[in-house]
């Protein structure tokens, strides 16, 4: 897991900000009536992707971000 640089801060209070590792977060695929009437198959095109998740430690702000590019693009 990549980090960020050493004087990362909070985009709201500028405070520091803590990590809290890689967590996955699924992109893609279809919700709602969808996989109802197609099942497995409206999910072939879901991906899990890795986001590196970071906390503030004053305003306990959630700031993701993709060190590592495992996000499509556009």
């Amino acid at each position: 897991m990549s980090k960020p640089a050493e004087a990362a801060r909070c985009a709201s209070c500028g405070s520091p900000l803590e990590s809290l590792g890689q967590i996955p977060v699924r992109i893609g695929g279809v919700a709602g009536k969808w996989v109802w009437w197609f099942g497995a198959l409206a999910q072939t095109e879901e991906k899990v992707a890795p986001l590196d998740a970071y906390r503030c430690s004053r305003c306990t702000r959630l700031e993701f971000f993709d060190h590592d590019r495992s996000l499509p693009r556009g």
